[in-house]
């Protein structure tokens, strides 16, 4: 069947080729990239549900018994490409430049291709990821404009997850998309100082409207109501609570005009006094220096470090405010390489550590809390404790807490690092090699006995995309008592 398929493919291309019994002439492009294409109404009527409308509901014109139709916004070479799939149903990805790819991927989307679409964006996340995140400022406002782009835009969220702040360094920034905007300054950890977001936010705003003079004393009423207008879904999200008070002086007393008249008047309250306590507004956390977690896994994280087991209730966890930790990343694999000789450079008699690692290919994560510290001393090959525990969830959303299966200690001591070697590499290991980390691989076995339970994995070796080891640093009690006060559970107080 498989060959008969692809002799088809091959005539239907050639019908393509030769222009055969065409009767359809569609002139794609324009000067000085312009092309006329000979094709068949058929086999686009049957294949592409855009020429489908457009034949039926007599979009096209026919002239000497031939349709004719013109489509300027796509380039001839894209077009090219995608008749040679409508014809063959065929199509090699791999021959196409990364920034050819997006050009496809448009005009796959504009003739409604969804299963092109699809296939498109899974290529492009699997085989041109590198590309994506050096490209992810210019590529963000595309993006972003296709419903249909899902599978990227999840991808592209993904990255602003990892690093928001990048994204106010577009050069065009009247051009970024108010979704983008949006949902950057909502996050808990966009950390950057609040009058900078509003300053950026303003000038995006005035940005969309070159009329406006860039000195606002000149502003008459109806200019201060166009940029009301233009932000009045960006305003709500501002944190203004957590300005200083000549911040709030400086930077948004100017702009009062563009408030609404109760908000503004609570914020100069609020600001006019020299003790300031407020349940308004949360304070922005820094994010934490990982690729794979972030900063309410680590709370997730921090809570089983210091016990609290009960997965599914969040009652007992902690959450990000008040997470009693801070996660220095003290290893990247990506990073440093993945090798033993980095993680002993960059992870020996660091303290109490926790590996955190993502499977290959995959959405899962696996990792493992060392309440000690990593040693090559023999002295330290097993060390007594029963505070470790291993892990293996899945990333993204509440995934990794809900879907998290934890193992504590069975017995009281636990596999801090061996001199064992697996193929001439030596390896960090917990518990009796139940999960051990071997260059960029990670073991589980159960064979040796059940040093944690329960079981976190079948036994097996696993490939890694990524692995991350971060030292446990407390925060100081004052610390401590001074980040609960910023949050929605407790007062917030400021001091000038």
């Amino acid at each position: 069947m498989d060959t008969f398929l692809l002799t088809l493919s091959k005539d239907l291309n050639k019908i393509l080729k030769n222009e055969l019994c065409y009767d359809f002439l569609i002139t794609i492009g324009e000067e000085p990239d312009i092309k006329t294409f000979k094709v068949h109404s058929a086999i686009l009527c049957a294949r592409c549900p855009y020429f489908q409308v457009a034949l039926s509901n007599n979009w096209i014109k026919k002239e000497n018994d031939k349709f004719t139709f013109t489509k300027p916004n796509i380039f001839p070479k894209t077009f090219n490409v995608i008749l040679i799939h409508l014809y063959g149903g065929i199509i090699d990805l791999n021959e196409q430049e990364s920034s050819d790819l997006i050009l496809l991927l448009e005009a796959s989307d504009e003739l409604c291709l969804s299963e092109l679409c699809e296939h498109i964006q899974d290529f492009i996340i699997t085989k041109r990821l590198v590309w994506l995140r050096e490209n992810f400022l210019s590529l963000a406002k595309i993006v972003y404009q296709h419903l249909t782009f899902d599978r990227l835009q999840k991808i592209f969220t993904e990255m602003i997850y990892e690093n928001p702040k990048d994204l106010f360094k577009l050069e065009t920034l009247s051009e970024l998309p108010e979704d983008i905007i949006l949902f950057l300054i909502s996050r808990d950890d966009f950390f950057i100082r609040e009058v900078q977001i509003w300053e950026q936010i303003i000038k995006w705003g005035i940005l969309k409207y070159p009329h406006l003079d860039p000195d606002i004393t000149y502003w008459t009423i109806k200019d201060f109501e166009t940029l009301k207008n233009r932000l009045r879904k960006s305003i709500p999200l501002i944190r203004f609570y957590q300005m200083s008070s000549k911040e709030f002086k400086e930077k948004v007393v100017p702009f009062k005009k563009i408030l609404p008249e109760i908000l503004y008047n609570n914020i100069s309250k609020f600001h006019s006094r020299w003790f300031k306590i407020s349940f308004r507004s949360s304070a922005r956390v820094k994010p934490i220096d990982s690729l794979i977690i972030n900063y309410k896994d680590a709370a997730v994280l921090a809570s089983w470090i210091d016990g609290k087991n009960k997965v599914n209730d969040r009652s007992v966890m902690y959450e990000f405010y008040n997470n009693p930790y801070n996660f220095k990343l003290l290893y990247r694999g990506s990073r440093d390489g993945f090798s033993y000789e980095m993680l002993k450079k960059h992870c020996y008699y660091k303290g109490p550590t926790i590996i955190v690692a993502k499977i290959e290919g995959k959405q899962e994560l696996i990792g493992g809390y060392n309440p000690i510290y990593w040693s090559a001393s023999k002295l330290a090959y097993f060390s007594q404790t029963k505070k470790g525990f291993i892990f293996s969830t899945e990333k993204g959303q509440d995934n990794f807490q809900e879907k998290a299966t934890v193992a504590r200690m069975k017995y009281n001591y636990y596999s801090q690092h061996t001199t064992y070697t697996y193929k001439g590499y030596p390896y960090l290991s917990f518990g009796y090699n139940n999960l051990s980390f071997i260059e960029r691989e990670c073991q589980v076995r159960w064979s040796y006995g059940y040093y944690f339970t329960p079981k976190i994995k079948d036994q097996g070796n696993y490939p890694l995309d990524e692995l991350e080891v971060f030292a446990l640093i407390p925060k100081s009690r004052f610390k401590y008592w001074k980040i609960n006060l910023l949050f929605y559970s407790n007062p917030i107080i400021y001091y000038n």
